[in-house]
């Protein structure tokens, strides 16, 4: 979710001015005007755990706010194949427990890039993203996934291609390599594994929708290109949102909301928008507080209502606090300590970690509930 932007510099947000009086507008009456009904919307919150370590307790917690679905299951490649073709990852049990609501499809997250790590097989690394070898073991690893769960009759309504991968494309080639053609070329590369991949999928699956979860620097970015030619072959536009600053690594004023709503869609305006992860921290060293959170969620959902024909859904990131050393644990693979990035992570949760309520969630619980939720 971090993934070092400030040295991506790949968001430039160019808000029109006709934008943000409608943003403005929208920020003032979110208190007074009629909400809309939820219609077919859906929201989750992703789960993490309170200081009591209880997921049932968790759930209760989330489920309070009104949420009408379970965020997306994600597993890495490389937890399901541990070795060529041999697969011992418990699908079924983990969906069951955690995902699978009765009569509901899940989301369905298999990632061979995630975020800043190479999600593949170990064997698999040293290989381009496109390698017929690549190609056809993920493919026979989707393959097996499905059929585990089909045998358990959870159905998927939505594949989703990687998590954030495109920041390890931007990371490892752009930043690292310091070779943009390199970066062109992973890009390209990707693109063939994704499109091959969803080839087979649709044969297996006809009925399954796919997507690829890029971040919002990219889908509005510098690889904006790339991200619009990956997404030819995608149903739906998958989305990690942070509302950040990528020169500043601060979070932008949620009365923002709006215009980036309509920035978003001006790019993607014939396909559905799902946000897979989607968040704002309440820290000082994010450039917010509580209150700012608060108007986050408050700008969300007024925003949401503008724009409902569009957004079918929202992953609210994340339930509880982490715990502070592991939050300082995910800084540290990121590099020297960083405030900003302690902000981040410790800071986007709607639950304090002892599970009392912060202002965003009492204010997620309120709009949800508003609308029908």
């Amino acid at each position: 979710m971090w993934g070092v932007r400030r040295k991506m510099k790949l968001l430039h947000l160019a808000i029109l001015s006709s934008v943000l009086v409608v943003s403005s507008i929208i920020c003032v009456k979110a208190e007074t005007s009629n909400p809309l009904l939820k219609g077919d919307r859906s929201f989750s919150i992703a789960i993490t755990l309170g200081e009591d370590n209880s997921f049932e307790r968790a759930l209760k917690s989330a489920e309070s706010s009104g949420m009408d679905r379970r965020s997306e299951m994600q597993i890495n490649w490389n937890e399901i194949e541990i070795s060529p073709e041999t697969y011992t990852y418990d699908v079924v049990e983990i969906a069951t427990r955690y995902f699978f609501i009765p009569d509901t499809p899940i989301i369905l997250t298999l990632s061979p890039l995630y975020n800043l790590e190479d999600g593949r097989p170990e064997d698999l690394r040293h290989l381009p993203f496109n390698h017929p070898r690549v190609v056809s073991r993920f493919k026979k690893m989707i393959s097996w996934v499905l059929k585990e769960l089909k045998g358990a009759n959870i159905d998927v309504e939505l594949f989703v291609f990687g998590n954030e991968f495109d920041l390890f494309i931007g990371v490892e080639y752009a930043i690292k390599s310091k070779n943009l053609e390199l970066w062109k070329q992973k890009w390209g590369e990707i693109t063939e594994l994704y499109e091959q991949s969803i080839s087979h999928l649709k044969t297996i699956s006809p009925g399954i929708q796919v997507a690829a979860e890029m971040t919002s620097d990219s889908l509005l970015g510098n690889a904006k290109p790339f991200a619009l030619r990956m997404n030819q072959k995608s149903d739906v536009i998958g989305v990690s949102h942070y509302m950040k600053n990528t020169d500043t690594d601060l979070h932008i004023p949620p009365e923002n909301v709006a215009s980036y709503f309509a920035e978003l869609l001006s790019v993607y305006p014939y396909k559905p928008v799902y946000f897979l992860q989607y968040g704002y921290s309440s820290k000082s060293s994010m450039g917010s507080s509580e209150e700012e959170q608060r108007q986050f969620i408050l700008n969300t959902f007024a925003a949401w209502d503008l724009y409902h024909y569009s957004i079918p859904y929202i992953c609210f990131t994340w339930l509880h606090e982490l715990h502070p050393e592991v939050t300082n644990a995910m800084v540290s693979k990121l590099g020297p300590p960083d405030e900003k990035a302690i902000g981040f992570f410790g800071g986007i949760g709607l639950l304090n970690h002892d599970g009392t309520k912060k202002p965003a969630f009492i204010e997620l619980t309120k709009q949800a509930k508003l609308r029908g939720w």
